[in-house]
């Protein structure tokens, strides 16, 4: 975005028009480093974590691990799951109350993905280790179930606290 003015960069556009641009264009251009990357996919995959874990400390510093419910608001707050015109990505607690499942039925990545030359499996493993990662930087443990990436019928993910 370059430090400009939202207002300036959106223009005459609307709002979701112009987020919808910029987030296929980010997208492209990640999974475009991914293709780029080639057999170095295990070097990217814990850049990915390592990344998640950096973001989570800086969302929750401190030495008090996040409650579940707090670490499920972050992990909300990070994902593009739920944008406004977008469906939203669902939140079903466990009957034990350790944790939830972390559900959606549709992938809003993997059209901008297809653009280059990468498996949207390969993309959707290198996201869930970023969640994995920022789960994990929370106190927690992230370990997914289902993606329809890698033709399930929905993407799902089982969250608890570690401890």
């Amino acid at each position: 975005l370059q430090g400009k003015d939202l207002a300036a960069l959106v223009g005459a556009r609307s709002i979701h028009q112009f987020l919808q641009g910029l987030i296929t264009r980010v997208q492209v251009f990640e999974a475009s480093v991914v293709e780029r990357g080639g057999d170095r996919l295990d070097l990217l995959m814990e850049s990915a974590a390592r990344h998640g874990r950096l973001v989570a400390g800086r969302l929750a510093p401190g030495e008090n691990p996040p409650s579940i419910a707090d670490i499920g608001r972050l992990l909300n707050d990070t994902q593009l799951e739920g944008m406004p015109c977008d469906p939203p990505a669902t939140f079903t607690p466990l009957p034990s109350g350790e944790g939830f499942d972390y559900l959606h039925s549709t992938c809003n990545h993997m059209a901008n993905w297809s653009f280059t030359g990468v498996d949207p499996a390969v993309m959707c493993r290198l996201n869930n280790r970023w969640i994995a990662g920022f789960v994990e930087g929370l106190g927690g443990s992230y370990g997914v179930t289902e993606t329809l990436a890698e033709g399930g019928k929905g993407c799902k993910a089982t969250v608890k606290r570690m401890g």
